[in-house]
């Protein structure tokens, strides 16, 4: 096994075994914090928050862990290459051409260095830039939905207490009513007992 394929070997089980502990890791973090069973009924916005805030990590890892992988190819072939500028002791034109071919791949190799570099780095640096930007976004909404709670909170609030003096009104006016039912009630009784009365006493006068 050459020692490329042995980087690339050790890089794959390093990125396996810290890709399943972070999938690991969030997969608990996720059930303490909101629970398997209430995915489900999480807005598809808050589901793709929660698939990018765990891919993001994972995303960065891999790509250092190809940035080390492909330096270690490079540097590989750099100590390769010097080597064989070391055997070309003798000073012939064969020799300087190989040592001048040599030299020029070491140059190419360096830019080839430099070049993932750059690219890595901005990579990194542009997963880094939207992850911030996510974390921003995720915070500015649990804002407005804390805001949104305590606002819908106080409009059920007022509603109750509305519905709770409709409430007292009307047990008010049905007592009212039947205060006034009853003096009718009264009333009508007193003026048939009164009719009796007189009934009573026309009939006795009669006879």
């Amino acid at each position: 096994m050459s020692g490329i394929q042995k980087q690339f070997r050790i890089a794959s089980l390093i990125g396996t075994a810290l890709t399943l502990l972070w999938l690991g890791a969030c997969g608990w973090y996720f059930d303490r914090l909101v629970g398997w069973v209430e995915l489900p009924q999480l807005p598809p916005r808050e589901i793709a928050a929660v698939v990018i805030g765990a891919g993001i990590p994972l995303i960065i890892l891999w790509l250092i862990l190809f940035y080390a992988v492909r330096a270690g190819a490079i540097s590989e072939e750099t100590r390769r290459l010097l080597g064989h500028l070391e055997q070309m002791t003798y000073p012939s034109e064969k020799g300087e051409e190989n040592v001048a071919r040599i030299a020029e791949l070491l140059r190419e190799q360096t830019g080839l260095l430099n070049t993932a570099s750059a690219d890595t780095g901005k990579q990194i640096e542009g997963f880094l830039h939207s992850l911030r930007q996510h974390s921003q976004d995720l915070a500015g909404a649990s804002v407005r939905a804390a805001a949104q709670a305590d606002s819908l909170r106080e409009s059920l609030d007022a509603q109750s207490a509305d519905l709770t003096s409709a409430g007292d009104l009307v047990l008010e006016q049905l007592s009212d009513s039947r205060s006034a039912i009853d003096d009718q009630v009264d009333s009508l009784n007193a003026a048939v007992a009164t009719t009796r009365e007189a009934a009573s006493e026309i009939a006795e006068v009669l006879a």
